[in-house]
């Protein structure tokens, strides 16, 4: 209400009027809904308007609440017009029902994937499946192994082999079944899917081709959350930690990038490197972005991570002094680090 008479809009008689003004000829907004006139000239427009509740506002939309929410959650289609699609739309949480246990998609919105969502239960699809493959229990694998998602913090889960049944010499792994590979690292040693990044050897969504720069090994389908939709749909706190890149508690208060570090416990991205002090980074994938103050720059490897570093502006941002410098990405070469 600009002027303070009491009529906002197009409710304004006196000084709003005509489609130029995105006002209709005093007609029930409920019959046009989607074309963009306060029709009944009550101050609201489409959606905005109660009379539209429930009704059409185009292909895979309705109007709800006062605002135009996406209907349509499998067609990759924006069709609500707020820049998310599919289950990353808040409108989509939970929506229908698992229409497949293997098809790689999670076609109820739920946040877990063909077998994590306990909707498949015994389903044939999710039964001997083979390393990487979304899971929520142990009995679905091949392997006799599964890190479910509530257990491991991996996106959907997934089957891995057994602990310690493989071993990793010169970069050769042993004990593998085709399609794995042995890793090492802080998840423990186990065959994991193997990955090269493209075609069929691409991980799934939620996981990335990472290959380990310190230790001379082959690549795996690592975890790596890139929203929220990547994680099931528990609400609160519980979503995708844009440090650790792991379904879990959103922020648990850990050091943040470039905090001086001993353990990777001690960091909220679980990585602590062994520079001077020790320094908290992170995992993320090449040209995305990392958590707050963060920028992700690559790691001398040609695989889809980078690291994610503390962003700086000038040297002043550095206060741990040292060694630390700042300096322009890529790493140990546009933000700088």
């Amino acid at each position: 209400d600009n002027d303070g008479d009491g009529l906002r809009d197009c409710a304004d008689l006196m000084d709003c009027s005509g489609a130029g003004n995105l006002c209709g000829t005093g007609t029930s907004e409920a019959a046009a809904c989607t074309d963009g006139l306060d029709n009944d000239r009550n101050g609201d427009r489409d959606c905005e308007d109660a009379a539209c509740d429930q009704a059409s506002c185009g292909t895979g939309c309705t109007c709800r609440a006062g605002a135009k929410a996406e209907t349509a959650c499998a067609d990759a289609v924006d069709n609500d017009g707020d820049g998310l699609t599919n289950c990353a739309d808040p409108d989509c949480s939970n929506v229908g029902a698992e229409s497949s246990c293997g098809n790689g998609a999670d076609d109820n919105c739920n946040g877990l994937v063909d077998s994590a969502d306990t909707a498949c239960g015994s389903d044939p699809a999710c039964m001997s499946l083979a390393l990487g493959k979304p899971c929520s229990a142990n009995g679905q694998c091949a392997s006799g192994r599964c890190f479910t998602e509530s257990g491991s913090r991996w996106p959907s889960g997934a089957c891995v082999g057994a602990a310690n049944g493989c071993a990793l010499d010169a970069g050769v792994s042993w004990g593998c079944p085709s399609g794995a590979v042995c890793m090492a690292d802080g998840f423990g040693r186990f065959c994991r899917q193997a990955c090269s990044g493209s075609g069929s050897s691409a991980c799934r969504p939620g996981y990335a081709c990472h290959e380990v720069p310190e230790v001379d090994g082959p690549r795996w389908c690592h975890p790596l959350c890139a929203s929220d939709a990547d994680c099931e749909r528990r609400g609160g706190s519980y979503g995708c930690n844009l440090w650790s890149r792991l379904c879990e508690t959103k922020d648990k208060q850990g050091a943040r990038y470039g905090a001086a570090c001993s353990a990777a416990s001690q960091c909220e991205s679980g990585v602590c490197l062994p520079d001077e002090g020790g320094y908290c980074a992170g995992l993320c994938r090449k040209g995305a972005s990392c958590g707050p103050d963060g920028v992700c720059d690559g790691d001398d490897t040609s695989d889809q991570t980078g690291r994610c570093f503390d962003a700086c502006a000038s040297q002043a941002d550095c206060t741990r002094g040292g060694d630390y410098l700042c300096k322009p990405a890529p790493y140990r070469a546009t933000t700088a680090t």
